[in-house]
């Protein structure tokens, strides 16, 4: 990999969070050093910074939606100004290649934009019963539900912070937002920018473990969570939040299968589902992870994957030409190892990476190609937040779809066909929360993005994640006779 090393500089609201008995700890997936602890947020600290929060978010919920627009894209502005910043500060914590970090702050700006050129009129009252002057007259009406808890995962720190941040502010709400233990950097610089471009505290940072948050759900000023990570943790999530009644939006992973059927073109399915399996070294919900192919299509389908993932260029992630960094950390690099060597032992066949690490230190994990898979092998059943993809043989579409759908998660999928009346109908019978037709599927800030099964509940982005957490109420007006 080189001799090149990354240290630590910290600066601004990392250094003032620097502690030596720190709790959470940030560690260099490149190298496997230490970068920084932090300390947790004490328990009397977290219920002034959410009584805070809630007082800032009643003044702001009064701010005309259209005012609230102009300070979430003058927020989208700060970001690129501080693109540099973050995208060294996500090599650093999770190993981004640092062109994929720039390339997320700029989608994340692009939320803002968005946002604040759409937000006000989604916002909008509707009429839904047009009375006239002598009937009565009904408006859906959607108005702020308070402070959302939004908990967030590693894997795309600036991009999932702002796309479940920024929706909730243009709403009316406010944020507590608790973020992963592993990007707490990430998180500290984000809250600074949030701090400087807002009027009003109404987004305030929480730095807490796993358990502890748990605990943060039953304030009553917290109105709703907002949720992406794990089954489990997602799972303990709605229990506590169900408990007191408050509603939960879950976004919980996925298993995404692409299916390539026998008239797709097959060197360009594989070509994409390369590109989408590696990009952020695989950690991705929506990444393409299981590769049903059609047995007539299967040999060449496998030898354009083999070629398309022979040229990836591994390396250090501040190098401008890498283009596979390491994992995050080197317990996910363990959890990969496993998964990929439990299938093998139980049949499945390696053809190619799957070879030791690249380094002594630090978790990379080479592009890798299993074959013969059996929908229980671990490399199917399991999510695997890595670089590998596995390939399923299916007899025909109706096969393609029965072990499409043979997996506890719901999130998305893809389908390849030269058909494209015959795709829609594989797509519709798969079942996910979105499906991509001859191309990668990704999530697009303008539409609703959500899962079904174990992947969770809920929709965030686009019209329908904006309104999700608001509180939806039908106002019925009856002309006033004298």
């Amino acid at each position: 990999m080189g001799s090149r090393t990354m240290t630590a500089t910290l600066v601004g609201p990392l250094s003032r969070a620097r502690s030596a008995g720190a709790a959470l700890t940030s560690v260099d997936p490149t190298s496997g050093e230490r970068v920084a602890v932090y300390s947790q947020t004490p328990t009397v600290e977290v219920q002034k910074r959410i009584e805070a929060v809630s007082a800032a978010g009643r003044i702001w919920q009064q701010i005309p939606p259209e005012r609230r627009a102009e300070h979430l894209s003058s927020l989208g502005d700060a970001l690129l100004g501080q693109r540099d910043r973050l995208a060294h500060l996500m090599a650093l914590e999770i190993g981004k290649p640092i062109r994929e970090g720039r390339e997320e702050v700029e989608r994340a700006a692009a939320l803002c934009r968005w946002i604040a050129e759409a937000g006000p009129g989604i916002l909008r009252d509707r009429l839904l019963i047009d009375g006239g002057r002598r009937q009565a007259s009904s408006w859906m009406v959607h108005r702020p539900l308070g402070v959302v808890l939004a908990v967030l995962p590693w894997n795309f720190p600036v991009w999932q912070l702002v796309r479940s941040v920024v929706p909730q502010l243009q709403a009316g709400n406010a944020v507590a937002i608790k973020h992963s233990e592993r990007v707490t950097g990430c998180a500290l610089e984000l809250a600074e920018i949030f701090r400087q471009s807002l009027p009003h505290p109404v987004v305030q940072l929480l730095l807490l473990d796993g358990p502890s948050t748990l605990a943060v759900i039953d304030n009553p000023r917290i109105a709703a969570v907002s949720m992406t990570g794990s089954r489990q943790a997602g799972a303990a999530v709605a229990q506590r939040a169900g408990a007191a009644i408050k509603k939960t939006v879950l976004e919980l992973g996925g298993n995404d299968a692409v299916v390539v059927l026998e008239d797709a073109d097959v060197e360009r399915a594989a070509r994409l589902t390369a590109a989408a399996r590696l990009r952020n070294c695989g950690q991705s919900c929506t990444a393409p992870k299981r590769c049903i192919v059609v047995e007539s299509q299967r040999r060449r389908f496998e030898e354009a994957l083999i070629d398309a993932i022979s040229g990836i260029r591994i390396g250090h992630p501040l190098d401008e030409a890498t283009q596979l960094g390491p994992l995050a950390s080197l317990s996910q690099r363990a959890r990969v190892q496993r998964q990929v060597a439990e299938s093998v032992a139980l049949g499945a066949r390696l053809i190619a990476g799957g070879s030791s690490p690249l380094a002594e230190r630090g978790a990379f994990f080479l592009p890798t190609l299993l074959t013969g898979v059996d929908p229980e092998h671990p490399a199917a059943r399991e999510e695997v937040f890595g670089p590998v993809l596995s390939v399923l043989v299916a007899r025909d579409e109706q096969d393609a779809v029965r072990l499409a759908n043979h997996t506890d998660y719901g999130l998305g999928a893809t389908v390849y066909s030269a058909d494209v009346a015959r795709a829609r109908r594989v797509a519709e019978a798969l079942e996910v929360g979105a499906c991509s037709i001859n191309q990668p599927l990704h999530s697009d800030f303008r539409i609703p993005f959500g899962g079904v099964k174990g992947s969770g509940y809920g929709r965030e982005l686009g019209e329908a994640g904006l309104l999700e957490l608001t509180r939806q109420m039908t106002l019925t007006v009856a002309p006033a006779y004298a």
